[in-house]
């Protein structure tokens, strides 16, 4: 695991990477802890209070997009958070060159909602594809 940090006095931005391998059995309670982490540091270094609802809704979008990563991914992930003006951009990194999609809606489907909670709890999310995977990003709003 590899973590790299980064302040940007100029901007008031924080930003965190870490690698993974993504099929490690422990790897989405590690992704979540390293965004427990930076979030607890973030509100440290940059002097600043964040709701307890945005903690967990970091937490949550964290894990939701390592868990498709887990199941999907064949190779390494990189998890990558950042504190911006105004919201916390979360990053994930893998191998699978394959955009996630919803399920098709069925009121009798048990799991596979992680990619709707993830949209659900973030201002945006989208997948951009490049050479050797693809990255999903999401943005969790501060208010």
């Amino acid at each position: 695991m590899t973590t790299i940090g980064v302040v940007d006095n100029r901007m008031s931005s924080l930003r965190w990477d870490r690698a993974y391998e993504a099929r490690d059995p422990n790897v989405i309670a590690a992704a979540r802890d390293f965004a427990t982490e930076f979030l607890e540091h973030a509100q440290r270094t940059m002097r600043m209070r964040l709701d307890d609802r945005v903690i967990q809704d970091a937490q949550l979008v964290v894990s939701e997009l390592v868990t498709n990563t887990s199941k999907y991914a064949p190779g390494p992930c990189e998890l990558s958070l950042e504190l911006a003006p105004g919201g916390i951009e979360v990053t994930v990194c893998d191998s699978n060159p394959i955009a996630p999609r919803p399920a098709p809606q069925d009121p009798d489907r048990v799991g596979r909602h992680g990619l709707e909670i993830a949209a659900a709890l973030s201002e945006y999310l989208y997948t951009r594809r490049h050479e050797g995977g693809k990255s999903v990003h999401a943005r969790i709003a501060l208010s």
